[in-house]
């Protein structure tokens, strides 16, 4: 009994890897190849479209208003100072188109930086941003 149960599990272990080793094995071709390749590279060239405003306490800033490209795994603060001539202190964006926060007559005030008309909660280095958003900058003392 104990020869025809282990001869039984042996039967059933061939038949099990004949059975896996019959399965045809699928060849990808070098052109398939090249073809996923080159999706993966329009992946990593993908481009975001932002929309940015610069506002002084609300205000529109004249002809400020434009669109900037990001592009897969670049910061937007990297995009942005690509558009706009941007001057920042330890990570801190402190003039915007010469327009210099904390200094005369804007003395107390600093850049806000909304995504989508709500304050964003890290820097413009960090923010994670999808196309279409709206980046709005507001030179202001209003945090509200």
């Amino acid at each position: 009994m104990k020869l025809k149960k282990w001869s039984i599990s042996l039967l059933t272990l061939a038949s099990v890897t004949l059975f896996a080793c019959s399965q045809p094995k699928q060849v990808t071709s070098p052109a398939k190849e090249a073809k996923t390749e080159q999706k993966e590279v329009k992946k990593d060239k993908e481009v975001l479209s932002i929309k940015v405003s610069i506002l002084h306490k609300g205000e529109a800033v004249e002809s400020s208003e434009k669109t900037v490209e990001v592009k897969k795994g670049e910061s937007f603060l990297d995009a942005f100072k690509k558009a706009y001539k941007v001057e920042e202190k330890d990570g801190f964006v402190t003039a915007i188109n010469d327009l210099k926060s904390d200094q005369g007559d804007t003395k107390g005030q600093y850049w806000k930086l909304l995504v989508n008309d709500k304050m964003a909660e890290v820097g413009a280095d960090k923010v994670k941003l999808s196309d279409g958003d709206h980046v709005t900058w507001d030179l202001t003392d209003d945090w509200n």
